[in-house]
């Protein structure tokens, strides 16, 4: 089991990387749209594939950005 937490100081967020195991498939929970860049990065030192991120509601962190649909970049990282 791979899982990182991540905090995002400008909005006060915690975000969530898992996976089941080097080279599988990970999810994020809760991300921060300005730290998909971090996000994509961790997930290839880590030799992952994301295929999916997770929010919670807008409503509960109005200040919170969390992907959704204007979303940049590709879930799936790599050639998967």
């Amino acid at each position: 089991m791979i899982f990182r937490q991540l905090f995002d100081q400008t909005s006060g967020t915690y975000s969530y990387l898992l996976a089941s195991r080097p080279g599988g498939e990970a999810l994020i929970i809760d991300p921060v749209l300005e730290k998909v860049d971090r996000y994509l990065q961790l997930v290839k030192e880590l030799d992952l594939r994301l295929v999916k991120a997770v929010g919670h509601a807008p409503a509960r962190r109005p200040h919170h950005r969390p992907w959704g649909a204007a979303r940049p970049y590709p879930l799936h990282h790599g050639d998967g």
